[in-house]
């Protein structure tokens, strides 16, 4: 598809008013500019410095945005008292996000500012939900008090970067409470003033050609490059002989150690005082021409546009591949939904996505032995008592079968594969990359909240409708890429010959790719009408399974220590006579020789998930029992995030470092 690119340099007639960078949610932002990452706060830092801030609501008193000058607050602290964001505790110098702009503000580090539409103090339209208005420097950083009643904003926080990684069972929002308010005096509230850099790349979008005449202070000295400013030369406080800037139309100290931090003098009763809460700013600060020549003739670290997607670089399933998508013609950046390409929202212009075939031998684990028999690493670590037990035995076709019984008759078993049975497996992991369909795409997630989130991963439902987490589109089995009914037959076919006390009548499969270094957390598959079978295969690189008992099941964590106590003991002398028996029975069958052995095994671990498996391709992996899933958690994990390897797991898949395709196959209803 032919690709459009008009001219955004500053001089063309499209630049006027109109955003050079732009997006409709906050997904879209992190999912595409480097510079701000962050979901929840709106000071994105790395390393102790900011990359970019956000102006959007949770104002707080005298913000103040022109687009050539704004001052604003950060570092979070607030939380929600009567239907407002307040501010909770001091911020502090060493907090996190403050710390990071003064280090911007100490070293001259520009910074990208995106502004949103719920930004309450801005003299000027935001078009869209999210602008970027360009690169700025903190000229000024100081602490003020704030009165804890000053809250400005009433929107519920909800944690969006949870619900993109890990697909809520139920649809929630996580609102942050302060459910018992103290106040005994005011807290300390940062402020920092940012101004417009001149020499950027672009002329203020907000701004049309004739208010864009740049504004000198030529009277000021900047001859004290730590001071940033003129104003620094104002008095010196008589108690800890510190300079502070004059800010507001009255002088006051802004050392918020000095016990005449933010008092005013009172001409009439000749004593300081606490300044008021509507103060008026110095006209001058609020004008540009706070930053010295010096800094102008230093290039900007990077710039707010988006580099271009460079399709014949690397691989089509490296992170790259993955992020969001910069449309030249319009500036909207979006995520990339579709597996086939990006597409822009706004205007439909596209972006072909690359197409890359991974080979098998490019993602599994190069030091471990190429098994052509019964594989001799495949037992998982179980969690000393966690009352799981484990049995191997050897398949006809050369693979081995590890069982593990958990409590009220749950079972996992663990189907590892060899060389020689992985023909199958291999045709699935080529075929799988090759699917090019339009029904292979990103999904919403069903969550309450004003702007659409999609989930990591690209998915494809085949067979019954999927009625949970996710708004997906389900494609009948006559429909869906030959490799997914290829694949079910396969996997039906090693449960009938190997495990025929398991049903194998499936009827729905879920096949997912995650990007990169994504993960999907802890969570079950207990969704209603789901199962009691689930079976998951890996192909490509090597992962690992996590299984946990879910902690409101651990019924050690009683509210009597002493019962407690006693129920352990109890459990532990069950536990010994079992292993006991156990023992004896093995002894029974084995020689002489290495009977006084049998009872170390199987070797346990004191801490961790209550088992671990290792998955390599061709594995199977079939969770069975009716309770397994309201009990215990799982989470699959890559290995080795430095070598090139793809896996799937269940109900999604995960590549490291490329993409991977994983299928998650059960019964629906």
């Amino acid at each position: 598809m032919e690709q459009v690119d008009n001219d955004v340099t500053i001089h063309s007639d499209v630049n006027i008013n109109r955003p050079k960078v732009w997006a409709q949610t906050r997904q879209e932002v992190c999912e595409t500019l480097a510079y701000f990452r962050s979901y929840q706060s709106g000071v994105y830092h790395k390393d102790n410095v900011v990359y970019a801030y956000l102006l959007d609501a949770f104002g707080a008193k005298r913000d103040f945005c022109n687009g050539r000058v704004i001052i604003s607050h950060g570092g979070g602290k607030s939380s929600k008292q009567n239907d407002k964001y307040e501010l909770s505790k001091s911020q502090l110098p060493t907090d996190n996000s403050i710390k990071s702009l003064l280090n911007n503000y100490v070293h001259n580090q520009p910074l990208a500012i995106i502004v949103g539409n719920k930004c309450s103090i801005s003299n000027f339209r935001v078009p869209a939900r999210y602008c970027v208005l360009g690169m700025y420097l903190i000229t000024h950083a100081w602490a003020e008090h704030e009165d804890s009643k000053d809250g400005e904003d009433s929107t519920d926080l909800t944690d969006e970067e949870s619900l993109i990684d890990n697909i809520p069972s139920e649809t929630k929002t996580r609102t942050k409470t302060n459910k018992h308010k103290t106040k005994s005096e005011p807290f300390i509230r940062w402020k920092f003033r940012f101004e417009w850099i001149d020499t950027q790349e672009f002329l203020p979008w907000w701004e049309y050609p004739t208010e864009t005449m740049r504004t000198d202070m030529m009277d000021l000295d900047y001859s004290d490059n730590t001071s940033h400013s003129p104003l620094y030369q104002d008095p010196t406080c008589s108690k800890c002989k510190k300079r502070s800037f004059r800010i507001y139309e009255s002088w006051m100290c802004l050392n918020c150690l000095c016990e005449s931090f933010w008092k005013v003098w009172n001409p009439i009763k000749k004593k300081w005082e606490i300044a008021p809460q509507d103060l008026q700013y110095n006209q001058k600060f609020l004008s540009p021409g706070f930053i010295s020549e010096e800094i102008f003739s230093i290039p900007l670290p990077y710039s707010i546009i988006p580099p271009p997607i460079k399709i014949n670089d690397i691989g089509a399933y490296t992170l790259m591949h993955w992020r969001g998508f910069h449309c030249r013609r319009c500036g909207r950046v979006s995520c990339r939904v579709k597996w086939s390409c990006w597409e822009c929202p706004n205007c439909r212009k596209t972006l072909l996505a690359p197409k890359t075939i991974v080979s098998k031998s490019m993602l599994i684990d190069p030091y471990r032995p190429v098994f052509i028999g019964p594989a001799t690493d495949c037992e998982g670590s179980i969690l000393d008592g966690s009352n799981i037990t484990r049995e191997r035995t050897i398949l006809s076709n050369g693979a081995v079968l590890v069982t593990y019984r958990f409590p009220e008759e749950n079972q996992i078993f663990h189907y590892v594969s060899n060389e020689i049975c992985n023909e199958m497996p291999d045709i699935f992991l080529r075929d799988f990359q090759e699917i090019d369909n339009e029904q292979l795409k990103r999904h919403p997630i069903k969550c309450r909240m004003e702007t659409q989130i999609f989930a990591r991963q690209f998915t494809l439902n085949v067979g019954e409708h999927y009625r949970f987490a996710l708004e997906l589109n389900t494609v009948p089995w006559v429909e869906a890429p030959r490799v997914c009914s290829d694949t079910l037959s396969y996997v039906q076919n090693i449960i009938k010959d190997f495990l025929p006390g398991v049903s194998h009548d499936f009827n729905q499969m879920l096949v997912a790719m995650y990007m990169e270094g994504q993960k999907m957390s802890w969570h079950d598959d207990g969704e209603k009408g789901v199962g009691p079978i689930i079976v998951s295969l890996s192909l490509g690189s090597p992962a690992e399974m996590k299984i946990r008992r879910k902690p409101k099941k651990d019924s050690t964590k009683s509210e009597n220590k002493s019962e407690n106590k006693s129920e352990e003991v109890e459990e532990a002398a069950s536990s010994s006579e079992s292993k006991k028996r156990k023992s004896k029975s093995k002894k029974e069958n084995v020689s002489d020789e290495i009977a006084d052995w049998i009872s170390l095994f199987p070797i346990t671990r004191r801490s961790g998930p209550d088992l671990l498996l290792t998955l390599n391709h061709g594995d199977l992996v079939i969770m069975a029992g009716k309770t397994l899933q309201e009990n215990y958690d799982h989470m699959v994990i890559w290995i080795n995030d430095k070598r090139k390897r793809s896996i799937m797991t269940k109900d999604s898949k995960i590549w490291d470092r490329v993409l991977i395709k994983e299928l998650a196959i059960y019964r629906n209803g």
